[in-house]
Formats: structure tokens, sequence, C-alpha cells
């Protein structure tokens, strides 16, 4: 056990002016906020799928009638149900940019969904529905962005075969006339990602053609395209014929295409932001399903181990989007009711410096450091240098001096 008494803080720091040492940056933690219920019952647990930066989010539930409906919630607001468009009841929401505009796909019931679908845009409290590419066939909107660009993908009134589509001015047109394609998210600079039969594609406006990302591995050769970033990075999903793994993959022109460590057996990326933090969520991993964030910096970690002391009591299951401050959607369950919520996770102001956590950088911050640090406690390791020594004393008063 280290002693250390108040004069020896004073001489230490009277040392600082000469001495650096900054603690190591540190994973955020995070604090919850509940996304209230559209109807009552267990059943009805928001499911988020997008935030934009004001912080609204849009997501679906299972109504009363097991239809899947759409929600907005906003911050100070709460949550209500999206009206359907009329006589599609069956509607759920894909995206919402920072203007507020909704995009969508909808249908009358679960079949017709999936078999007969149409596309949406939410503005200004009016819809605007898009013609199917072919009648009676499926086509879904899967992105829009801040400039209002709006892209999905389309069956092009073959069996099983899709396009990538645009929505604009009402009409429904195909991106890459004469090609199969899907599109499954475009940036501010309209950058388009999705899958082709060489792979998963990047389109940049005025190319003309798409650039195939690179194979992780060459036994994974089966991607798909979920996300891009403003920085033209791609996330997604990769496997292989024999292969038990879905792997989620991260392409950036530094790296080329990387795998993140799998969680469990299948692994779906949900989100990525410009500050390279990427979120998503894994199955069969042998300890239930398991949400996740992930940075070069900090690896792969547990949101549930993220989380602030007094939200503890939760776990965190699903992840559904991050925005650019760093919010992130998901679905949870309260293990003291043992149910499912929707959950808004914000990252908590990191100070360092403000030890004891009463949101002040005074003396009582230095007493709480050095009774933690003389019996070894939690935080007195403070460089993250694998050791509890003087070091660790200099490296928190230089904190504590910068301050907040």
């Amino acid at each position: 056990m280290h002693q250390f008494s108040l004069r020896s803080v004073a001489g230490i720091a009277a040392a600082l002016a000469c001495t650096s040492g900054a603690a190591l940056a540190e994973p955020p933690q995070y604090k919850v906020t509940i996304l209230g219920h559209v109807v009552p019952g267990d059943y009805a647990f928001p499911v988020p799928t997008a935030i934009n930066e004001a912080g609204e989010i849009v997501g679906r539930y299972t109504s009363a009638g097991w239809t899947q409906e759409g929600f907005i919630w906003r911050p100070g607001e709460g949550t209500s149900a999206l009206p359907s468009p009329d006589g599609l009841p069956y509607s759920i929401p894909a995206e919402i940019n920072d203007d507020g505009v909704i995009v969508g796909t909808a249908g009358t019931d679960l079949i017709e969904y999936e078999t007969e679908s149409v596309a949406w845009k939410l503005e200004g409290g009016a819809y605007t529905l898009f013609p199917q590419l072919v009648s009676g066939r499926p086509t879904r909107a899967a992105s829009i962005n801040n400039p209002g660009e709006i892209i999905g993908s389309a069956n092009d009134g073959s069996f099983n075969g899709y396009v990538a589509v645009r929505f604009e001015n009402g009409q429904t047109e195909q991106i890459f006339p004469g090609v199969l394609t899907t599109a499954a998210d475009i940036n501010d600079a309209g950058q388009i990602t999705g899958e082709e039969s060489r792979g998963v594609y990047i389109w940049t406006p005025g190319d003309q053609d798409r650039f195939i990302l690179p194979l992780a591995q060459d036994r994974l050769p089966y991607m798909w395209a979920r996300e891009i970033n403003s920085l033209g990075h791609v996330t997604g999903i990769t496997t292989g014929p024999q292969v038990e793994t879905d792997y989620t993959f991260l392409y950036t022109p530094q790296t080329g295409t990387i795998l993140l460590p799998p969680v469990g057996r299948h692994n779906f990326p949900e989100g990525i932001n410009s500050q390279g933090e990427l979120v998503g969520s894994s199955r069969d991993t042998g300890m239930g399903d398991y949400a996740w964030r992930w940075t070069a910096e900090d690896g792969l970690i547990a949101l549930s181990d993220l989380l602030v002391p007094e939200d503890s009591h939760y776990g965190v299951w699903y992840c559904g989007d991050i925005n650019e401050a760093g919010q992130i959607v998901a679905v949870g369950y309260d293990i003291s009711t043992d149910k499912s919520v929707g959950m808004l996770l914000t990252p908590v102001a990191d100070c360092p410096a403000d030890f004891n956590g009463d949101d002040a950088v005074n003396t009582l911050d230095v007493l709480a450091f050095l009774n933690a640090w003389s019996s070894q406690a939690d935080g007195s390791d403070f460089n993250g240098d694998g050791a509890v020594n003087t070091q660790d004393v200099l490296a928190f008063l230089n904190a504590w001096t910068a301050g907040c």
C-alpha cells in the first residue's frame, strides 16, 4: 500500500511546471435515456434505427394489431407515433436527415411489405409515395443525405433481380441502368455504396465506373454493404462458402478492407461516423445478443460495459445507429424489471481531473485521487501504463492543473 502526505502533494505540485504526462484517453461512458413506448405492452418497445445531428430518432414498434409501424422521438418531446401513409399501415422508417426529412418503406401487411412494398418520404407532415420501378414489385428506400438525395433498391421485374434506384421529383429512376445492383447508403458528398456482381462498391458522382472494395480475405468473397460515412469509409458484412461466421468489415482508403474481431457467429455493423466510431450487434455469442462499439484505438467493447455506474442496471443487446456527436440509439433491457427498452446512449463529457465526479475540479478531487492511489483502487493507474506509482500522481496533478 502506498503512503502519501499532503506535504508531498505540495512538493509535487511545485514541480508540475517542468513535468509532463497526461492521462491516456479512455473510451467514453454513456448516460442512458429511455425512449418511451408509443402504446402499452411489453412487446411494443421502440426499436430505433436512425438518429440525426439534432438528436431526433426514428424507428419501428409493434402495434396492438401486430403490425410494424413507425415512431419518432424528439429531445424534450418524447416518443410519438408516425402516421402511416394512407392505406399502408405496415410502415417502417429507414433514415432521418438533419432537416428532419424521413424516408422509409410501407405495405398493407408483412407479406405485401416483402413482395409489393412502396418507398415514401415524409417532409413537413406530408407523405410522398414513389412509384414502383415495376408495377407490383417491391421498391424500398434505404437512405437520405442532408442535401435531400434519396436512394434505395427495387425489383427489376425478374424473380430476384434488384437494381439501385434514386427517388427524385416524385419519380423512381435507376442509378446504373442495365446493371444488377443494390444501394445501401449515401453520404453528403453523394457517394453511394451497395452491392453488385463484382462485390461491394463505392460510386462517386462523376466517376464512370464503381470502385470495387478489395476482399478482406480470399476465403470471404461474399460481401454486403451497410453504411458509408462522410470520409467514404464503408462498413458491412462478409463471409464465404463453408464459413460459419458473418464478419463485420471496415474499408478505408488508408487500411483497405479489415475485419473486426467477431463476438458471435453473426456480427452486424449498424452505424459509423466520421470520428471512426463503429457500432453494431452480434448474435449467437454464447452469452446472448451483444451490442458493441469499436474504434481503432479502443478495439471492440460491449456497450453494456460503458454505461455510467448509475445506469449499470441496464444491458444493451442491439445497436441502431450513431451520429457525429457519438450518440448511439439502441435496444436493451432493464435488469431490475427484465423488460426490453429502446434507449439513447449519450457520451458523458470526459474530465479526468474531476476524479470524484461532482462536476467541479477542486482539492476534493486531489484527496479522492490520493485515497484511491494509496489503496490501488479503481482509477489509481491514472496514466494507464499498468503500474500504480508516483508517475500516476504526476499525471493526475497535470490533468488537475489543466482543469476541464
